[in-house]
């Protein structure tokens, strides 16, 4: 009895935990008011970022590169 209240247990914790991963993974993501969404950086999307960083030249930049490697 104890056992397959065990398993039902952790069936339940593992269901519950896919549906938050698929969640999290498809859900459309929000930036807070007034600040740009991220950008990747490729070679057509490289020309407006340099424009908006040369834009600001009064303010602080801060730019962050992420890499799978």
């Amino acid at each position: 009895m104890q056992v397959r209240r065990a398993f039902r247990f952790l069936g339940v914790a593992a269901l519950l935990g896919l549906a938050y991963a698929g969640y999290y993974a498809l859900a459309p993501a929000r930036t807070p008011q007034g600040q740009l969404a991220l950008t990747s950086l490729d070679r057509t999307g490289f020309a407006a970022f340099e424009q908006m960083f040369d834009d600001a030249t009064g303010r602080v930049r801060i730019v962050g590169l992420f890499s799978p490697t």
